[in-house]
């Protein structure tokens, strides 16, 4: 995910725009990550902090 849709703990510029555009338009999208240090539910509790979900 680190430079794809944030660096580090910040959200890039217009990605949450661009994934509710994805939502809006009937798309899905995942994310990958080969970060093992933190588990799944840590990157969704990030999500809801930028007002993702």
């Amino acid at each position: 995910m680190d430079g794809t849709v944030a660096l580090g703990s910040e959200l890039l510029p217009g990605a949450a725009d661009f994934l509710q555009t994805v939502k809006e338009n009937g798309g899905i999208f995942c994310f990958l990550t080969n970060n093992s240090s933190k588990a799944a539910s840590d990157y969704v509790e990030q999500f809801r902090d930028w007002g993702i979900e």
